[in-house]
C-alpha cells in the first residue's frame, strides 16, 4: 500500500511510493517553528523492524512546492539491530549539504534558513548496495506560529496631526532571534475609489523606509506632511536579514481639522467641547449642566479612566465619578453631567486627569458658575 502526502499537496506531488514492506521507521521529530535550518532535517529517529540486522545510510531532504529539492544531507554508515531505535544523539552526519539550484535553496545556502512557506520532508535509509529500502514524506508547514499588527494610528481613526507617530507591534518571539529582524513601513494616500489594498498595491508610497529596527517611527520633518480630508493606508513587514517574514495587516486613518470636528460634534448645543490637553496649561473653562469634553484616543480605549480633583482642597479626588464608556478610535465627544456627581460645587476650582495605558495624562481646569 502507497499512503499519500496530504490533499494540499496531492495536486502538486501526487502520491509518494513509499515501499509496501517498511523494514525501516523514519520518524521526522523536528519541531515546528518560524523558519527552517538544515540541522533540523537531521532530527528524527530510526527503528529497524525487520527481523535481521541493517546496514545503510540516511538522506533527508526538503523540496518546495514544485518538487525542487532545495537541499539534502546524508549519515554516515550505520548498522542497526533488531529492534533498535536510534534518536537524534546517536545519528552522524557528513558535514557537506547538498543544495539544489532554486531560489529558495540559494537563499538558505546565503542565510541559513528558510522563511514561511509549505514544503515536503523525506527521510529515506539506502542499502550498502544502493537499493532504496525504506521512504517517509511528509508536508512541512514552515512560520505559521508568527502574528503581527499595527498599533497607532488605529485602523479607521480619524486623527488631527499631519505629522503623525506610527507604531507597530514589536515581534519578541521569532526563533531567528530579534536582534536580527528589520521593519519596512509603506504608506499610501487612497485615492477616491479605490479599496486600501489597491491603493497600497499601485500607489507610489508617500514613506516607504526599509531597515528600521525600533517599532516607532516619528514622521520625519523634511517629508511633506500629510494633508487634511484625504484617507491614507499603510502596512509594515518584517524581515530577517533580506527576507520579509511577515507583514501586518493594511490600516487606514484620515486627517481631520480638530476645529472642525468639534464644530460638528457639537453643532446641535449652544455649547461646544474642550479638547483635553496633555500640557497641564492652566486654561480655566466653565461647565454648567455637563463636563463638555473632546478626547482623541489614539490607543484604542474603550472605556475612560481619569480622576476629578479639587484644587481649592489640596487636590482631593472626588469619588464615585460616572463610567465613560462606548468610545471609538480617534476623535471622542464626551458629555460628563455634572448632577452626577453630587460633590461639585459651584465656584470651586476643579482639574479633571485622564490617565492612559501608556502613562499619558490629559488635564482640563474648570469650574461650575455661581448662579445669584
Amino acid at each position: 500500500m502507497s499512503p499519500c502526502l496530504p490533499l494540499a499537496f496531492f495536486l502538486l506531488i501526487g502520491c509518494w511510493g513509499t515501499l509496501d514492506a517498511q523494514d525501516i521507521l523514519l520518524t521526522d521529530l523536528s519541531p515546528n517553528s518560524d523558519f527552517f535550518r538544515v540541522e533540523q532535517l537531521g532530527q528524527l529517529s530510526v527503528t529497524n523492524l525487520s527481523p535481521e540486522t541493517q546496514q545503510g545510510f540516511i538522506r533527508t531532504y526538503l523540496l518546495d512546492r514544485s518538487q525542487e529539492e532545495v537541499v539534502s544531507i546524508r549519515s554516515f554508515r550505520l548498522r542497526l539491530e533488531i529492534g533498535q531505535v536510534l534518536t537524534p544523539n546517536d545519528l552522524n552526519w557528513i558535514q557537506n549539504p547538498q543544495y539544489g539550484r532554486s531560489p529558495l535553496a540559494s537563499q538558505l545556502a546565503q542565510s541559513g534558513v528558510l522563511l514561511p512557506g509549505e514544503y515536503v520532508y523525506c527521510a529515506e535509509w539506502v542499502d550498502l548496495s544502493g537499493e532504496l529500502v525504506s521512504q517517509n514524506c511528509r508536508e512541512k508547514i514552515v512560520g505559521t506560529s508568527l502574528s503581527f499588527s499595527l498599533t497607532y494610528p488605529l485602523d479607521k481613526a480619524r486623527i488631527t496631526t499631519t505629522q503623525p507617530q506610527l507604531i507597530w507591534e514589536q515581534l519578541t518571539t521569532f526563533s531567528g532571534g530579534v536582534a536580527n529582524l528589520n521593519y519596512e513601513l509603506r504608506l499610501v494616500e487612497i485615492k477616491p475609489g479605490q479599496s486600501a489594498a489597491t491603493a497600497m498595491d499601485r500607489n507610489i508610497p508617500l514613506l516607504q523606509e526599509r531597515r528600521l529596527t525600533s517599532n516607532l517611527f516619528l514622521f520625519p520633518a523634511n517629508v511633506r506632511p500629510l494633508e487634511m480630508d484625504k484617507h491614507y493606508a499603510w502596512q509594515v513587514s518584517a524581515y530577517y536579514q533580506n527576507y520579509p517574514i511577515i507583514s501586518s495587516p493594511i490600516w487606514t486613518f484620515s486627517l481631520v481639522e480638530a476645529e472642525a470636528a468639534l464644530k460638528s460634534a457639537s453643532s446641535s448645543s449652544n455649547s461646544s467641547y474642550v479638547m483635553l490637553d496633555s500640557r497641564n496649561n492652566r486654561n480655566l473653562y466653565l461647565f454648567s449642566d455637563s463636563i463638555r469634553i473632546a478626547f482623541d484616543n489614539t490607543e484604542g480605549l474603550e472605556e475612560l479612566t481619569y480622576s476629578i480633583k479639587n484644587l481649592d482642597s489640596l487636590g482631593v479626588a472626588i469619588q464615585s465619578l460616572p463610567i465613560v464608556n462606548g468610545l471609538e478610535p480617534g476623535l471622542n465627544t464626551i458629555d460628563i453631567a455634572t448632577t452626577g456627581i453630587a460633590s461639585l460645587t459651584a465656584g470651586v476650582l476643579y482639574q479633571m486627569e485622564v490617565y492612559t495605558p501608556r502613562g499619558q495624562v490629559y488635564y482640563v481646569r474648570f469650574k461650575m458658575p455661581v448662579v445669584n
